[in-house]
């Protein structure tokens, strides 16, 4: 005759399959054999006991393993392994117009804000780097090459991107269109 404990014994197992069938997923392979195992615990309360210890053995395997699987359901996203498979419930949202944080994991702020104004340091075409005051960053612009040395002013920050331009090539279009406006009146005259 087999002990009351063996059956009990096989439940406990049965459930700690399933669990580790939760953190190890095996294609349902261990949690199959979980399930087997309970199968086998209820078997053999009614096989070796009497009616009433076998039911006994039934209704604690039907109420314990779907509560039991429950809390390690619950109890899953709060292990470490839960917390990088589980994604979080928040989304992030940013103060810059939703195109990603000016600075985060692994991410500097960017020391410049849109208007400031510094010098090319290489030769943006079109990306380079530049000097504002004291820092040195990464820099594009919007499809123009500028030489080094050339005084250029912040158009867009998005992130880590600046987007920059030169203030000369500004004042000669500028000068230029007023020029323009000049040799029309000439015309006219």
């Amino acid at each position: 005759m087999v002990p009351l404990w063996v059956s009990f014994a096989l439940l406990a197992v049965g459930i700690l399959a399933i669990y580790v069938e939760i953190f190890v997923p095996a294609a349902g392979m261990i949690g199959l054999a979980g399930a087997g195992s309970i199968v086998a615990g209820v078997v053999l309360g009614y096989a070796y006991h009497d009616l009433l210890t076998g039911s006994i053995v039934l209704v604690t395997s039907l109420v314990v393993t779907p509560v039991a699987v429950v809390i390690g359901l619950k109890a899953f996203p709060n292990t470490p392994v839960g917390r990088r498979l589980i994604l979080g419930d928040t989304v992030p949202t940013f103060d810059n117009g939703g195109l990603g944080p000016r600075e985060g994991a692994g991410r500097q702020a960017v020391p410049v804000d849109v208007g400031d104004e510094g010098e090319a340091i290489t030769v943006l075409r079109p990306s380079g780097t530049a000097r504002f005051g004291s820092n040195r960053i990464s820099v594009v612009t919007s499809g123009e090459y500028i030489d080094n040395g050339s005084p250029i002013r912040v158009t867009r920050v998005e992130g880590s991107r600046v987007v920059v331009r030169t203030i000369a090539a500004r004042h000669a279009d500028a000068a230029g269109s007023n020029d323009a406006a000049g040799s029309n009146d000439k015309m006219e005259a």
